[in-house]
């Protein structure tokens, strides 16, 4: 793996989300710490942090997106899809 790919790699993801319309705001934000993926999700006005668990993740047959854990190339990737499969839409990321 090239310098750049390692710095690829663990360039942090911010994702913001919204239940519904006027519903409630989340911050989902990861990062990576001793190679493996960690995050911070609060609701962006400067609460306590949540679980992943909150987002109400859609399981279920092929379509099951789970967090990633290694940081991987792509891994940023799979932290939005994550959250695309949660009941939350995704307003921006960053």
């Amino acid at each position: 793996m090239t310098d750049e790919r390692k710095w690829e790699s663990a360039e942090p993801v911010e994702v913001r989300m919204q239940l519904g319309t006027g519903g409630k705001v989340k911050v989902l934000t990861a990062y990576v710490r001793n190679g493996l993926v960690a995050y911070s999700l609060t609701n962006g006005a400067g609460g306590p942090a949540e679980s992943l668990s909150n987002l109400q993740v859609r399981r279920g047959g092929d379509k099951t997106v789970l967090f990633p854990t290694k940081a991987v190339v792509g891994w940023q990737n799979e932290v939005v899809a994550f959250v695309t499969n949660s009941l939350y839409t995704v307003t921006e990321v960053r």
